[in-house]
């Protein structure tokens, strides 16, 4: 069967694409995340790079220089973040980028033996992990408190009808949240 490159709406004619960047974020058929959180790491790298002189001058005080990425890098980072469906996978691809910007300002190296929690302390900065959570629950409680009829509200809590493929189904955003709220109801922080 042919798709259709092109579709027409109130007499305009859009193309039809798989992908496509709006505000910074990449949108995609099929719920894949893993191009937006590539997109993310490699801007938070171009940021860190526009920034490295500041970041690693070490006559500058540690925490001022985490004050500086949290307000300049980790943005980049972790734009749209709350609106992404992401395993295990991805936000540890997320937090390895984190922890290595932060080992890389702190001067540590993997051979000093010292642990991410500790560089995280001595910078001063929220561990990743928690900082998603909480942007995730925040997101969805901005989403709770809209209107019944509101296109976000209704986008949420759709249900697509139709054949499922076969196989384990993928992740939606609210099967992350309802995880990660559980996970905390149970074991407090993480």
């Amino acid at each position: 069967m042919v798709v259709p490159r092109r579709s027409e709406v109130e007499e305009d004619s859009l193309e039809i694409v798989d992908s496509f960047c709006y505000l910074g974020n990449v949108v995609s058929c099929g719920a894949r995340v893993a191009s937006a959180v590539s997109d993310r790491i490699s801007g938070a790298w171009s940021k860190w790079r526009e920034l490295e002189s500041l970041l690693v001058n070490h006559s500058i005080p540690l925490e001022e220089r985490a004050k500086v990425y949290c307000a300049c890098v980790r943005p980049v980072l972790l734009y749209a973040v709350e609106t992404w469906a992401l395993t295990e996978r991805l936000e540890g691809l997320l937090a390895s980028c984190d922890h290595r910007m932060l080992r890389y300002m702190s001067r540590v190296r993997w051979q000093d033996r010292i642990t991410n929690e500790e560089v995280r302390r001595r910078c001063g900065v929220e561990n990743l992990k928690h900082r998603l959570r909480k942007m995730r629950l925040k997101w969805f409680g901005h989403l709770k408190c809209r209107d019944e009829n509101s296109i976000l509200r209704k986008a949420m809590e759709l249900e697509v009808e139709g054949r499922k493929p076969v196989g384990r189904p993928k992740k939606t955003w609210s099967k992350v949240v309802e995880e990660k709220a559980k996970h905390h109801r149970r074991y407090g922080r993480g």
